[in-house]
């Protein structure tokens, strides 16, 4: 996966199964709820990733599935975080910053994603925990 830190674009290659190689922009709708299927079977924290693209290029996505019979993902209403909590060098990744950012760099960081990341903003509820986690480790360990 691919996240435009300004923009808020999400893009990403399939790295292995049935669509391996392909771009997820190149994927049309029932390709990707294949993938999907595909992905909620081996890794948790793909489905998340995916489901948060699909919030992001197809936001009714849950719906459609749900009333072909899909489910309509993973989780019911959204996404959580997969497994356990980031390390500091993944917070930092997430935010777009370096090793030794100011707490003012920090929240800045912070504020620039949730504008284009939060659910009520198009985003995904999965994105935006993570934001949120990686801000907390950074300014408070947790």
């Amino acid at each position: 996966m691919r996240l435009d830190r300004d923009s808020g674009a999400i893009g990403g290659e399939v790295l292995k199964g049935a669509f391996a190689g392909r771009a997820l922009d190149g994927l049309a709708e029932g390709e990707l709820m294949r993938l999907l299927a595909e992905v909620a079977r081996e890794d948790g924290q793909g489905r998340d990733l995916l489901e948060a693209y699909l919030d992001r290029r197809l936001p009714d996505w849950r719906r459609r599935a749900h009333q072909a019979g899909g489910g309509g993902g993973g989780s019911e209403g959204g996404s959580a975080p997969a497994g356990g909590r980031l390390d500091r060098a993944t917070a930092l990744s997430i935010l777009g910053l370096g090793e030794g950012a100011t707490p003012d760099e920090v929240r800045a960081a912070h504020r620039r994603l949730m504008a284009n990341l939060h659910p009520d903003h198009g985003g995904s509820d999965y994105l935006a925990s993570q934001i949120n986690q990686a801000r907390d480790i950074l300014l408070h360990g947790g």
